[in-house]
């Protein structure tokens, strides 16, 4: 029995609320523009995650090092660091971080097909999957 389009989409929303008997994941977004980091955090509130916002990736690091994170949320390119420094870092360091990165520069498919990056398009560190790099632009 096939149901009603409009009877398939209650459950989804059902599922989009938050559950209040599970302990919320802990983002750390970073973002050399503020109103991006707002715009971000502002959204993974709204969803029941705990945010904490930096501007840097020096201060990424001291989190990474001090605070428990579940996932990042990074620019590509911060000031004061090169496009894959902090990728790497976090890559080394910090595997159990699932990663995501945004970023309105074409360049996240050169790096991984050029495999500059082990964990660019090749990995996901959280279930050792394939995961393939995806833009928002791209049709």
């Amino acid at each position: 029995m096939v149901r009603p389009e409009s009877q398939a989409i209650v459950p989804m929303i059902e599922e989009a609320v938050v559950r209040q008997d599970v302990l919320p994941m802990n983002l750390l977004v970073v973002d050399d523009e503020q109103y991006v980091r707002q715009l971000c955090a502002d959204v993974a509130v709204q969803s029941g995650m705990k945010v904490t916002a930096v501007s840097t990736a020096e201060e990424v690091i001291y989190i990474l090092e001090n605070s428990a994170v579940d996932i990042l949320m990074t620019d590509l390119k911060l000031p004061k660091s090169s496009e894959l420094d902090l990728l790497q870092r976090v890559h080394d360091k910090h595997r159990e971080v699932a990663v995501i990165v945004l970023t309105q520069y074409g360049i996240i498919r050169r790096i991984a097909a050029r495999g500059d990056y082990s964990g660019a398009g090749n990995e996901n560190a959280r279930n050792g999957k394939t995961v393939e790099p995806r833009m928002g632009s791209e049709k």
